[in-house]
């Protein structure tokens, strides 16, 4: 890959279609991930774990996901914008995921509300 944007837009495909796996193939070995709502930050193994059975239990519960990549106000670049909206109650709630890379490797990855 050419540059963050397209490891950004990866990850916004991985969301949009619940496919784990074109995120765990970018990883670097050192990956770390942290969220403002996991207590602790998840490691490499820690994080394909958590992804894939977060992309199974999305998948089994008929949440709608919109994600898109977006520029980086903030910190520069992009990121990717994740919306969740529960069918059931029909109220959403929006994410901030920025990612880090090294090396043509994905190595951080932060989930944040802003």
């Amino acid at each position: 890959m050419d540059s963050t944007k397209d490891f950004v837009d990866v990850i916004t495909t991985a969301w949009n279609q619940f496919d784990a796996e074109q995120i765990v193939k970018h990883l670097d070995e050192s990956f770390r991930y942290d969220s403002q709502w996991v207590f602790d930050y998840l490691d490499y193994n820690g994080y394909i774990d958590y992804i894939r059975g977060k992309f199974a239990t999305l998948k089994n519960s008929n949440s709608i996901i919109k994600a898109e990549t977006v520029a980086d106000n903030q910190l520069g670049g992009y990121m990717t914008k994740i919306c969740q909206t529960n069918p059931a109650t029909n109220q959403s709630a929006i994410v901030y995921y920025r990612i880090q890379v090294d090396n043509n490797k994905i190595v951080k990855g932060d989930l944040c509300m802003f």
